[in-house]
């Protein structure tokens, strides 16, 4: 008896391991670039298929994509937003004065269309003297470049499933090049493993050198520079909004102070928001942020959640102004 009691325990202990060892997490797509320090992704069928986007929303977007503008050059391309998007996810990397953006939208692509309507627009823009579209070739790919204020932004179809976009062409070329075969750091994929993954939105961002460097200037923020990790954060659209923010550190002391400082902050924020709701959105204001709105810190990492209700949504869409 006692034999079969320590199987049952043994076969309990391993199926925890397993479970927590198999727990699903955010995955970076084969397409973020090895010196990536964020990362932010869209799911854009998630939030489509949500109650609340389908109860309160969907009749908006379906309206707004009914433009006849917009149904011509989507028909032109062969896409339909709603049936062919899933994600989107932009990646950057370097300093915040010059980064390297990365702009990637997967879903199912038709490369000949896309680029026989693009071919279009151009030749119709020549023909009217403008040059703010054309295109070049990069051995397999088609990379067009748009002009916006001088800005270039370059594009191409990738494959029947990926669309790439950057501002710096070479940067463009390079992570198609890399992909599957560069990882992203260890730091970013750290971070990003602590996001379940299912999530409408999320953003997981490394705490590199050169931000430890611009907090460090801060005089509010200094003592606390040299000990951040990482900060993730993601929000769930369901019946509710579910947004959870953590800050990663490697100090359980600094954990502990930066939730008394957002704990100072909280009650700022309700008492600010509720002078900006105003009269009749003032109490739900302080409800939420009140209630609603938790800070802990566990070890070495400050936890933010905050959970908004259909109900207290539809009030606060009744009580906005309508001008």
């Amino acid at each position: 008896m006692l034999s079969r009691c320590r199987i049952l325990a043994g076969v309990a202990l391993l199926a925890g391991f397993l479970t927590s060892a198999l727990a699903p997490a955010a995955e970076l797509d084969a397409l973020v670039p090895s010196d990536a320090d964020v990362v932010i992704k869209l799911n854009i069928k998630q939030v489509l298929e949500s109650p609340l986007v389908k109860k309160h929303a969907q009749k908006a977007i379906k309206e707004l994509l009914q433009n006849e503008k917009a149904q011509t050059v989507l028909t032109a391309m062969g896409l339909d937003p709603l049936r062919d998007l899933d994600t989107v996810t932009i990646t950057a990397a370097g300093g915040a004065k010059n980064p390297k953006v990365l702009i990637l939208l997967r879903g199912n692509f038709n490369a000949d269309k896309i680029n026989s309507a693009l071919e279009s627009q151009a030749k119709k823009e020549q023909d009217m003297g403008k040059t703010t579209l054309k295109s070049s070739k990069e051995g397999r790919l088609t990379i067009w470049e748009a002009q916006n204020n001088k800005d270039p932004l370059y594009t191409t179809v990738a494959s029947p499933t990926a669309v790439v976009m950057s501002p710096d062409k070479a940067y463009l070329i390079k992570g198609i090049s890399d992909e599957g075969r560069s990882q992203p750091s260890d730091d970013l994929r750290a971070a990003a493993s602590k996001i379940p993954g299912k999530e409408s939105l999320w953003m997981a961002a490394v705490v590199t050198e050169e931000i430890k460097k611009q907090l460090e200037s801060n005089p509010q923020s200094k003592k606390y520079a040299s000990s951040l990790k990482a900060m993730t954060a993601a929000l769930t659209v369901s019946e509710a909004l579910q947004l959870v923010i953590q800050v990663q550190t490697n100090n359980p002391m600094v954990a502990m102070e930066l939730k008394t400082l957002a704990d100072q902050m909280k009650t700022i924020a309700m008492q600010l928001g509720a002078l900006q709701a105003g009269e009749a959105l003032a109490p739900l204001v302080q409800d939420i942020l009140g209630k609603q709105l938790k800070i802990n810190a566990d070890k070495t990492t400050l936890s933010i959640d905050l959970k908004v209700t259909e109900d207290q949504i539809k009030k606060i869409i009744e009580n906005v102004p309508k001008n």
